[in-house]
């Protein structure tokens, strides 16, 4: 899938915007690729991934027994179906996280894991988001979060694609226990870019990612990994395996 864009060009993305970040992420393959490997463990058989986007990470988890691809933004979801709708075990709906209508039509208990990379801090309302979201999982299942951490590091990358908050470790396990889920693990996650978004979002105040940045990041990545093995380092992401109660209590 070299062209995630489909049929849609490239130039239709405002750089300085959401859709545009996207697009720029879309183009650092080993560091999407190493993203799923880090929450491959954690994956089951039937999968739905929260704010699937324009398919960064669906692409590598399209394999699954059964993959549910999700957003609210109407060019996303157009994506999503222009580029994943003829694959048999994929289907793709929309899901708003503050709407309980999108939720109902998915139903209780359809799926053993959730993905919601990179989403959580959009949702004014965490904890009701996290709630809703554990409906959909079968008891013993997990949500798997990945949210940008470190409250000083908020800047204008932060503001463009409209984050509520960074969280800390604290911030997050507090959110995931409110929502009657238990977090199981926690993990620091990709280190080294953390001096460059506070430069460029925090001091600079820049409006988008230089693709350049990017493209040397994503070659260091085989680096990074071999680094973040061996040495517990912060992260400019944090991630959280969050269990659903064996037995309900809801």
């Amino acid at each position: 899938m070299s062209d995630i864009y489909g049929k849609h060009n490239a130039n239709h993305f405002d750089e300085n915007s959401g859709h545009g970040i996207l697009k720029s992420i879309s183009e650092a393959h080993r560091f999407l690729s190493w993203t799923v490997e880090v929450i491959e463990p954690y994956l089951g058989r039937k999968i739905l991934e929260v704010g699937s986007g324009i398919g960064n990470v669906s692409q590598y988890i399209s394999k699954r027994e059964r993959l549910i691809l999700t957003d609210i933004d109407p060019i996303y979801l157009d994506i999503l179906r222009s580029n994943f709708s003829n694959i048999e075990n994929i289907s793709i709906t929309k899901l708003d996280l503050n709407d309980d209508l999108d939720f109902t039509a998915l139903g209780d208990g359809v799926v053993d894991t959730i993905i919601c990379l990179n989403v959580l801090e959009h949702i004014e309302y965490d904890v009701a988001a996290l709630k809703r979201m554990s409906k959909l999982l079968v008891p013993g299942g997990h949500i798997i979060l990945l949210v940008p951490q470190y409250e000083f590091l908020f800047g204008s990358f932060d503001s463009i694609v409209e984050h509520y908050r960074r969280y800390t470790k604290h911030a997050l396990k507090k959110t995931v226990i409110s929502s009657g889920l238990i977090p199981i693990k926690f993990i620091n996650f990709n280190f080294l870019p953390i001096f460059g978004w506070w430069l460029n979002g925090v001091v600079l105040k820049r409006k988008q990612m230089d693709h350049w940045q990017i493209k040397i990041f994503d070659m260091l990545v085989p680096l990074l990994k071999f680094i973040e093995r061996i040495l517990p380092l912060p992260g400019l992401s944090l991630i959280c395996i969050a269990e659903k109660k064996s037995t309900s209590l809801e």
